[in-house]
């Protein structure tokens, strides 16, 4: 991710708009009262965490 900032900020000069589409869904499609809580966990962890990383890498310094 760092990179991909670092590349934006050399080509275009900063990044003024940020478009994160990305995620993950673990595990089989089942009811959400059946969904296993440690892969919901990850599965917030992966999906939260790079959207939250990417929007502060992507701040002005």
């Amino acid at each position: 991710m760092a990179g991909a900032v670092a590349a934006a900020e050399v080509w275009l000069g900063g990044v003024d708009v940020l478009i994160h589409i990305a995620g993950v869904l673990q595990g089989a499609a089942v009811e959400l009262d059946e969904f296993p809580e440690d892969i919901w966990d990850t599965v917030l962890d992966i999906n939260l965490r790079g959207s939250f990383t990417y929007v502060n890498m992507s701040q002005p310094s």
